[in-house]
């Protein structure tokens, strides 16, 4: 994964965006909401299947979010965004 897509989501709407990360891949990852709040989630999924969180909060976000994550295993990461 080079670079995560640029993500628009309409009000009362929700995404979840899957991106592949392979065994030792370190991903640099932030969420930026252009206007008002949005809710995020941000949860690895390996080999079990079960997601593991990344990012979780009970808060909506309205400003930066970043942060990093180097996988141990193949898998994806999963992005969920509420702007409902």
């Amino acid at each position: 994964m080079d670079k995560w897509p640029r993500i628009t989501i309409p009000a009362r709407d929700k995404k979840v965006v899957e991106e592949a990360v392979e065994k030792g891949k370190t991903v640099l990852w932030n969420v930026c909401p252009e206007a008002l709040d949005v809710g995020c989630t941000l949860h690895f999924v390996g080999a079990n299947g079960k997601p593991s969180p990344v990012f979780e909060t009970t808060e909506r976000i309205a400003s930066l979010q970043r942060g990093s994550f180097q996988a141990e295993e193949d898998g994806k990461l999963v992005l969920s965004l509420d702007n409902s």
